[in-house]
């Protein structure tokens, strides 16, 4: 599987894919308009699923074309938006979350536990490492707004 994280500000993912016989590293994180998306589970149905998703006008039935009744329930995404983080699954339902930060993946729990401690997406994901061996590699990060855009406080 994998690990993903993100709060309110950035999503971040490992880069390890364990299916097949070595693992191997790729980009899981993708941005779609103004929201960014990150999958954990079967990597080859995530990317149909995203593929599906950046289409014009995603139609639930085919997505149920592109992926069996069977298949649907072996992943998860994701999704980071201006208006807060929100689950996909694989009937093309998207359930938005209420909380400030989520993590999902075989490392999630532990990512969970890390930003419950005050860490950021990017050294909760971190730390599953030691723990979680289908997570690994490189941590990629995405800002919903990068950190040079954001509005500065006023001090005073």
């Amino acid at each position: 599987m994998t690990t993903i994280a993100a709060n309110l500000e950035c999503l971040a993912a490992d880069q390890r894919v364990t299916s097949g016989n070595a693992p191997a590293r790729m980009t899981k994180i993708r941005r779609m308009g103004d929201s960014i998306f990150a999958g954990a589970g079967n990597i080859s149905v995530v990317v149909v699923f995203l593929d599906w998703l950046a289409t014009p006008k995603p139609d639930r039935f085919r997505l149920y074309r592109l992926i069996p009744e069977d298949y649907r329930h072996e992943f998860e995404v994701l999704e980071l938006s201006p208006t807060g983080l929100a689950l996909w699954d694989g009937w093309g339902a998207r359930v938005p979350l209420l909380d400030k930060f989520y993590a999902i993946g075989s490392g999630g729990q532990s990512a969970m536990q890390a930003m419950k401690r005050g860490l950021n997406p990017h050294d909760a994901i971190s730390e599953t490492f030691t723990l979680d061996e289908c997570s690994g590699g490189t941590v990629e990060v995405e800002y919903l707004l990068p950190p040079e855009l954001k509005p500065r406080r006023k001090r005073g």
